[in-house]
């Protein structure tokens, strides 16, 4: 089953305190789009790591876009892994999580991110 999700809205703080603007996040989205094909995969984050770890794979990404309110938007659908399993229970049930943008870049003593390179969306709990 997959799962319609929006996550953080550009140019606002996220739960991380991070600031990410369009142009920036747009950029880095094509690129990661570019760099995985198809499908991001992600996990149960935060993640340490630029590189999804095997064990830790619980879902794939597709259809990742920003709609006209600046929101990022994507498709999520579980995989048929133990750790799949407990992310496709907890999106069915809608229980509390939200989804964070993985990478890598400079943050500026306002949080704005930077120079942004995105690995993928991992479930934050």
């Amino acid at each position: 089953m997959e799962f319609h999700v929006q996550t953080i809205k550009l140019g606002e703080k996220t739960k991380a305190g991070h600031i990410y603007n369009r142009d920036v996040f747009e950029k880095a989205l094509e690129k990661c789009k570019e760099k995985y094909g198809e499908f991001i995969l992600g996990e149960i984050g935060p993640r340490e790591n630029p590189d999804c770890l095997l064990g830790e794979v619980t879902h794939k990404v597709s259809n990742a876009y920003i709609d006209d309110n600046n929101i990022v938007n994507l498709t999520v659908k579980p995989l048929d892994t133990p750790k799949g399993n407990l992310i496709q229970e907890i999106l069915e049930k809608n229980q509390h999580y939200h989804f964070e943008p993985a990478g890598s870049g400079h943050i500026d003593e306002n949080g704005v991110v930077t120079d942004y390179e995105l690995y993928g969306f991992d479930l934050i709990l």
